[in-house]
C-alpha cells in the first residue's frame, strides 16, 4: 500500500482542517502526513503504509551498512538480504528507513527514504541496496533555508512495511554545518511534539508557519473567473445558489454509490477552466465564459451557453469515446 488506511476517518490528522476554507486549507499536521503521523504517535491503523499480501512468506537478512560513521557529505550503502521461506513465487516490495535517535526539531519516528520490489522463487534470495544521501538524514531548516543534518545517531530499518521493521543498524552522521542554529518550536508549539495534532491551536500553527494565517475567507466583492469552481459560486448571490444546487442535485441523482459521488465532488470542486481542457473539446470558450456569468449572478450566461449548445451536442461522443 502506497497509503495508510486509518480506522476511521476521523482518526486522520488532517480530518478537523481539510477541505478548509473556502481560499485556503491549512496543513496544521505540517509534516506528519500519512504513516509519519500514525507510527510517530502510535495509532492504531486498519492498515500500515507498504502493508502488502501474498501467498508466500519473506525473511529479511544480512544487514550491513558501508560505514559505521559518516559526514553528511558522503554517501552510505545499505544493503539486506530478503529470502522467500514459502513454497510459491512472490515479490516482495522491501522498504528502508531512516530514524534521527535525537533531533532538536520534530521530525516523523522515522522517513521512508528507499525501496525496491523483488521477484523470488521459492527458497531464493536477493540482496536489495540502496545508497543515502545528506537527504536521507536531513530535515529543512527554516533559519538557514537549506537541508540541514545535525549531528548524531541514525538508525537505520529495513522494513516489510512502516508497522513491522524487520531489520536494524546504526551510523553516525557528523554534520559539515554544526553552527548552523536549528529552529526551537518545543515552547511554542508543543502540538508537534506531543502528538495533538487534531486540534492545533492557530498560535502554535502560526508559529510554526513562521508569520499569521492567512484568512480562508473570499472577498465576494471580487468577480468569480475561469479560475473559480461551481462550489465557489454557491455562497456568491442567490441566482449563483440557485443554479450550483441545482446543478449539485442533479449531477448526485442516483448517485448514492460513493465512487459516483467523487466523480460528482471533482466536477463541482474543479476549476472552469480545467473542466474545459478535460471536456474533450464539449465545453468552448463560449461555454466557458456563460458559465462563468451564471456564477456571477449574471442570467446573461443563458445567452453564451445557448448560442454554444451545437457546438456542446456536436462533441457529447467525445466524452463516451474518453470513458470507453
Amino acid at each position: 500500500l502506497a497509503e495508510t488506511y486509518p480506522l476511521r476517518a476521523q482518526d486522520a490528522p488532517c480530518a478537523q482542517y481539510f477541505p478548509g476554507g473556502m481560499k485556503t486549507s491549512e496543513y496544521r499536521e505540517s509534516i506528519f502526513v500519512g504513516y509519519r503521523y500514525y507510527d510517530s504517535f502510535k495509532r492504531a491503523v486498519a492498515f500500515p503504509f507498504g502493508f502488502g499480501l501474498s501467498y508466500t512468506s519473506f525473511e529479511y537478512s544480512n544487514l550491513a551498512l558501508s560505514r559505521d560513521e559518516i559526514s553528511d557529505g558522503e554517501t552510505l550503502t545499505v544493503s539486506f538480504t530478503v529470502k522467500n521461506t514459502g513454497t510459491v513465487a512472490g515479490a516482495e516490495t522491501a522498504q528502508l528507513y531512516v530514524a534521527d535517535q535525537k533531533s532538536s526539531v520534530f521530525r516523523p519516528e522515522k522517513e521512508l527514504k528507499g525501496f525496491e520490489k523483488v521477484f523470488l522463487q521459492p527458497g531464493e534470495s536477493k540482496t536489495v541496496a540502496v545508497t543515502l544521501d545528506k537527504r536521507a538524514f536531513a530535515y529543512y531548516n527554516v533559519n538557514s533555508k537549506d537541508w540541514h543534518v545535525e549531528s548524531g545517531a541514525f538508525d537505520i530499518l529495513a522494513a516489510a512495511s512502516s508497522a513491522d521493521v524487520r531489520l536494524k543498524a546504526t551510523v553516525q552522521v557528523n554534520s559539515t554545518q554544526p553552527e548552523a542554529t536549528v529552529p526551537d518550536y518545543l515552547a511554542s508549539a508543543p502540538a508537534y511534539y506531543n502528538g495533538s495534532l487534531q486540534n492545533v491551536p492557530a498560535a502554535q500553527f502560526a508559529a510554526v508557519l513562521g508569520g499569521p494565517i492567512p484568512s480562508g475567507a473570499v472577498d465576494k466583492s471580487l468577480p468569480l473567473t475561469l479560475e473559480n469552481t461551481l462550489e465557489d459560486a454557491a455562497n456568491r448571490s442567490a441566482f449563483s445558489k440557485w443554479m450550483f444546487d441545482g446543478t449539485y442535485g442533479l449531477l448526485r441523482k442516483g448517485a448514492a454509490a460513493y465512487p459516483i459521488l467523487i466523480y460528482v465532488c471533482s466536477i463541482t470542486q474543479t476549476p472552469i477552466r480545467i473542466l474545459q481542457c478535460v471536456s474533450a473539446g464539449v465545453l468552448d470558450e463560449r461555454a466557458g465564459a456563460g458559465i462563468v456569468r451564471l456564477m456571477n449572478g449574471d442570467p446573461s450566461g443563458f445567452l453564451l451557453l445557448l448560442q454554444s449548445l451545437p457546438h456542446i451536442l456536436s462533441n457529447l461522443s467525445n466524452i463516451s469515446k474518453i470513458l470507453g
